[in-house]
């Protein structure tokens, strides 16, 4: 569906899109399997130190993060940026 929805006819066929989300679909699947292979007692060991870090990381991310619109909300990493706030929510459930 993303091929079809970015072919172009005067460009011709770009595989930008597609190739990028293939990508992504085998990093996702290689990230679920570990996952499901992990112990589920280290979070008990870990869950306290998970969530101080990720309360650190909110703060953090108001004093040094990048503004966007008005808002600090993300972390600039180079070609990647890092969201504190998905940390955050992963570390309430756990």
């Amino acid at each position: 569906m993303i091929y079809s929805a970015q072919y172009d006819p005067a460009a011709g066929a770009s595989l930008n899109f597609y190739l990028k989300q293939v990508v992504w679909l085998i990093f996702a699947l290689l990230l679920f399997f570990a996952v499901a292979r992990f112990p589920l007692r280290l979070l008990d060991l870990y869950a306290y130190p998970f969530y101080a870090g990720s309360v650190f990381l909110l703060a953090l991310v108001l004093i040094m993060g990048e503004t966007r619109m008005g808002a600090s909300r993300w972390f600039a990493l180079g070609p990647l940026s890092l969201a504190p706030s998905d940390i955050a929510k992963l570390s309430l459930i756990i």
